[in-house]
């Protein structure tokens, strides 16, 4: 008699558990970003109650970034393991989407980089956003770090996209030039607008009077970045727009990844019960 030959399982091991272990690894640190963002909110008792609050606060972020990763690596962890198709089918098109927003966002920078005029035909001014985040600085400690640490780490001073940014701190009430302002820090800027150099102990009065008319031009004026933030790095994207292309592009690799594994894999479960069935 010939030897019986050996009915093989459709399903893929490799992809299979490709797709469990990185949504596994997922499914363990993004209910650590959750909880955290959920502690800091908690905490400080802060409310998202403006579209600031909502698109500059990192704690919103992380809370954002946690449930979502929760859930999708849930679906993609659980329904790779078991073979659960339904599961497998909303994971992959969860992902598909999450790809076509970061398409968008894609495009926005080039768009934001090369052709700033077809957002101002759009209407969408993103200098609008960051001028609430200026007004609100005193008034939100997060908010104040979030503003501090993008103007040190990017070199710049104010949102605007304009080489005269500093001057975009005249909107806040605490920092303008105005007759009516009584505060010690009347037509200054943040410390944070302040060269600094390595060594050097940071004197947070060293903005003081930067926005003054008569001390810009002269030698004692303080020793600022005074370009704006959006300037700076529309600058900066201009300068290294194949890097940063690179590496946008790069991560969407293992998510197309993901998609193709998770989509095979369910294609292959099919394919096996209809086998089954057949038997």
């Amino acid at each position: 008699m010939a030897p019986r030959r050996v009915d093989r399982s459709e399903i893929s091991i490799c992809g299979k558990y490709f797709v469990f272990f990185v949504n596994f690894a997922i499914l363990v640190v993004s209910p650590i970003l959750l909880g955290f963002g959920i502690y800091i909110l908690v905490l400080k008792e802060k409310s998202v109650s403006t579209w600031i609050d909502f698109f500059l606060d990192p704690s919103v972020w992380l809370v954002i970034t946690g449930a979502i990763g929760s859930v999708i690596a849930f679906l993609g962890c659980f329904g790779a393991l078991r073979e659960i198709t339904p599961l497998l089918r909303i994971y992959y098109w969860s992902v598909n989407f999450l790809i076509l927003i970061e398409l968008f966002l894609i495009c926005f920078i080039f768009i934001f980089t090369f052709s700033p005029d077809i957002l101002k035909n759009l209407n969408i001014y993103p200098q609008d956003l960051l001028k609430d985040a200026v007004v609100k600085y005193r008034d939100d400690p997060d908010m104040q770090d979030f503003i501090d640490n993008i103007q040190t780490d990017l070199g710049c001073c104010g949102y605007s996209d304009s080489a005269d940014g500093y001057k975009d701190w005249n909107a806040n009430p605490y920092f303008n030039c105005s007759s009516e302002n009584n505060s010690f820090e009347k037509c200054a800027v943040p410390h944070s607008c302040c060269i600094i150099e390595d060594g050097d102990a940071i004197n947070l009065l060293c903005g003081a009077d930067a926005q003054s008319d008569e001390l810009a031009n002269s030698k004692f004026a303080p020793n600022i970045n005074k370009g704006g933030c959006l300037w700076v790095l529309r600058t900066y994207l201009m300068n290294n727009i194949l890097v940063v292309g690179g590496v946008m592009i790069g991560s969407l690799i293992p998510q197309l990844l993901l998609v193709h594994f998770s989509r095979s894999l369910r294609d292959q479960i099919l394919v096996q019960l209809s086998k089954w069935q057949r038997n």
